[in-house]
């Protein structure tokens, strides 16, 4: 299938990353940017009935930038992830 891609994230959105989201993917939202994008869509199933699943969720890579407490600075680059961009406010 091919998805309709959607926007890249406006620079600048602050927000905190959730690394351990119990899933086997990583999913990016808003505070990220997109690298490139698969020809995939996957369809997200939730661990339990009271959610719906998610249809043609695009796969994706992207990054975004992490400051430690401590000061120091990365950029962070996930690759073949969940794209939600704008849909998931992190």
């Amino acid at each position: 299938m091919k998805a309709n891609f959607p926007k890249a994230s406006l620079p600048g959105v602050a927000s905190t990353c959730e690394i351990d989201s119990h899933a086997d993917t990583c999913c990016m939202g808003r505070n990220f940017v997109p690298l490139y994008f698969t020809e995939e869509v996957v369809d997200v199933t939730p661990f339990t009935d009271r959610y719906t699943a998610l249809r043609d969720v695009p796969v994706a890579g992207g990054a975004t930038h992490i400051q430690l407490d401590d000061g120091s600075e990365y950029i962070l680059v996930v690759h073949q992830g969940l794209w939600f961009g704008e849909e998931l406010d992190v």
